[in-house]
Protein backbone atom coordinates (compact mmCIF):
# COMPACT_ATOMS: atom_id res chain seq x y z
CA UNK A 1 0.00 0.00 0.00
CA UNK A 2 1.25 3.49 -0.83
CA UNK A 3 1.45 5.85 2.10
CA UNK A 4 0.28 9.35 1.29
CA UNK A 5 2.09 12.29 2.84
CA UNK A 6 -0.10 14.84 4.54
CA UNK A 7 0.45 18.21 6.13
CA UNK A 8 -2.82 18.04 8.06
CA UNK A 9 -2.94 14.77 9.93
CA UNK A 10 -2.49 13.54 13.45
CA UNK A 11 -1.82 10.18 15.05
CA UNK A 12 -3.63 8.48 17.93
CA UNK A 13 -1.65 5.71 19.68
CA UNK A 14 -4.50 4.13 21.64
CA UNK A 15 -8.05 3.00 20.88
CA UNK A 16 -10.81 5.56 21.41
CA UNK A 17 -12.21 5.65 24.95
CA UNK A 18 -15.16 8.02 24.36
CA UNK A 19 -17.14 6.20 21.68
CA UNK A 20 -20.07 5.90 21.42
CA UNK A 21 -20.77 9.13 23.26
CA UNK A 22 -23.31 11.93 23.43
CA UNK A 23 -20.44 14.43 23.30
CA UNK A 24 -17.37 14.63 21.09
CA UNK A 25 -15.79 11.26 20.33
CA UNK A 26 -12.05 10.81 20.84
CA UNK A 27 -11.55 8.49 17.87
CA UNK A 28 -10.33 9.42 14.40
CA UNK A 29 -13.11 10.86 12.20
CA UNK A 30 -13.70 11.09 8.46
CA UNK A 31 -16.71 12.07 6.40
CA UNK A 32 -18.14 14.10 3.55
CA UNK A 33 -20.43 16.49 5.45
CA UNK A 34 -23.38 14.09 5.24
CA UNK A 35 -21.95 10.70 6.23
CA UNK A 36 -19.46 10.41 9.08
CA UNK A 37 -17.32 7.50 10.28
CA UNK A 38 -15.67 7.42 13.70
CA UNK A 39 -13.01 4.79 14.49
CA UNK A 40 -13.44 2.87 17.74
CA UNK A 41 -12.88 -0.55 19.26
CA UNK A 42 -9.75 -2.42 20.24
CA UNK A 43 -7.09 -3.86 17.89
CA UNK A 44 -8.77 -7.29 17.75
CA UNK A 45 -12.28 -5.83 17.30
CA UNK A 46 -12.17 -2.61 15.27
CA UNK A 47 -15.47 -0.74 15.10
CA UNK A 48 -16.55 1.87 12.58
CA UNK A 49 -19.47 3.96 13.84
CA UNK A 50 -21.31 5.19 10.73
CA UNK A 51 -23.63 8.21 11.02
CA UNK A 52 -25.73 10.29 8.65
CA UNK A 53 -26.31 13.99 9.27
CA UNK A 54 -30.10 13.49 8.94
CA UNK A 55 -30.24 11.46 12.17
CA UNK A 56 -29.86 13.42 15.38
CA UNK A 57 -30.43 12.55 18.98
CA UNK A 58 -32.07 15.58 20.59
CA UNK A 59 -31.91 16.40 24.25
CA UNK A 60 -33.48 19.48 25.81
CA UNK A 61 -30.45 19.85 28.08
CA UNK A 62 -28.00 19.98 25.17
CA UNK A 63 -26.59 23.38 26.13
CA UNK A 64 -26.38 22.59 29.83
CA UNK A 65 -24.84 19.11 29.78
CA UNK A 66 -23.53 18.86 26.19
CA UNK A 67 -25.86 15.99 25.25
CA UNK A 68 -27.37 15.17 21.91
CA UNK A 69 -25.82 15.29 18.45
CA UNK A 70 -25.43 13.00 15.46
CA UNK A 71 -26.61 9.46 16.15
CA UNK A 72 -24.86 6.42 14.61
CA UNK A 73 -26.99 4.38 12.21
CA UNK A 74 -24.87 1.27 12.28
CA UNK A 75 -21.60 -0.24 13.36
CA UNK A 76 -19.22 -2.11 11.07
CA UNK A 77 -17.19 -4.53 13.19
CA UNK A 78 -13.93 -5.97 11.88
CA UNK A 79 -12.63 -8.93 13.88
CA UNK A 80 -8.87 -9.48 13.81
CA UNK A 81 -8.29 -12.06 16.59
CA UNK A 82 -4.50 -12.30 16.18
CA UNK A 83 -4.18 -8.53 16.75
CA UNK A 84 -5.41 -8.59 20.39
CA UNK A 85 -2.10 -7.25 21.75
CA UNK A 86 -1.01 -5.31 18.69
CA UNK A 87 0.60 -1.89 18.70
CA UNK A 88 -2.06 0.63 17.65
CA UNK A 89 -1.53 3.65 15.40
CA UNK A 90 -4.53 5.48 13.94
CA UNK A 91 -4.01 8.45 11.64
CA UNK A 92 -6.68 10.98 10.77
CA UNK A 93 -5.62 12.45 7.43
CA UNK A 94 -7.57 15.62 6.65
CA UNK A 95 -5.81 16.28 3.32
CA UNK A 96 -6.95 12.95 1.86
CA UNK A 97 -10.17 12.64 3.94
CA UNK A 98 -9.38 9.19 5.30
CA UNK A 99 -8.51 7.27 8.44
CA UNK A 100 -5.59 4.84 8.49
CA UNK A 101 -5.13 2.23 11.21
CA UNK A 102 -1.90 0.25 11.51
CA UNK A 103 -1.73 -2.75 13.83
CA UNK A 104 1.50 -4.67 14.45
CA UNK A 105 1.98 -7.78 16.60
CA UNK A 106 5.41 -9.38 16.10
CA UNK A 107 5.66 -10.47 12.46
CA UNK A 108 1.94 -10.00 11.85
CA UNK A 109 0.38 -6.73 10.77
CA UNK A 110 -2.85 -5.29 9.46
CA UNK A 111 -3.54 -1.91 7.89
CA UNK A 112 -7.05 -0.54 7.54
CA UNK A 113 -7.98 2.50 5.43
CA UNK A 114 -11.44 4.07 5.70
CA UNK A 115 -12.67 6.73 3.28
CA UNK A 116 -16.06 8.36 2.77
CA UNK A 117 -16.50 9.34 -0.89
CA UNK A 118 -16.77 13.09 -1.44
CA UNK A 119 -19.65 13.08 -3.93
CA UNK A 120 -21.70 10.06 -2.86
CA UNK A 121 -22.58 8.49 0.46
CA UNK A 122 -20.32 5.48 0.14
CA UNK A 123 -17.91 4.22 2.79
CA UNK A 124 -14.83 2.45 1.42
CA UNK A 125 -12.96 0.06 3.71
CA UNK A 126 -9.63 -1.44 2.61
CA UNK A 127 -7.80 -4.04 4.69
CA UNK A 128 -4.24 -5.18 3.98
CA UNK A 129 -3.00 -8.14 6.05
CA UNK A 130 0.45 -9.64 6.41
CA UNK A 131 1.69 -13.10 5.60
CA UNK A 132 1.26 -15.28 7.53
CA UNK A 133 -2.22 -14.00 6.92
CA UNK A 134 -4.10 -12.38 9.76
CA UNK A 135 -7.63 -13.75 9.79
CA UNK A 136 -10.41 -11.19 9.47
CA UNK A 137 -14.18 -11.00 9.32
CA UNK A 138 -16.57 -8.07 9.03
CA UNK A 139 -20.17 -7.59 10.07
CA UNK A 140 -22.57 -4.66 9.77
CA UNK A 141 -25.06 -4.16 12.60
CA UNK A 142 -27.83 -1.54 12.56
CA UNK A 143 -28.06 0.47 15.77
CA UNK A 144 -31.32 0.28 17.69
CA UNK A 145 -32.56 2.44 20.51
CA UNK A 146 -30.23 5.31 19.61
Amino acid sequence: MTKLSSKHSFTINHPAREIPTTGLPDGAVTGNGDVTVVLGGKPDCVRLYISKADFWKADGRVYVEERGGISPLCTAQILLPQMAYADYEATQDMDHACIGLSLTAGKMSAHLTVTVCAEENTVLVELDRSCPAVSASISLTPRTGC
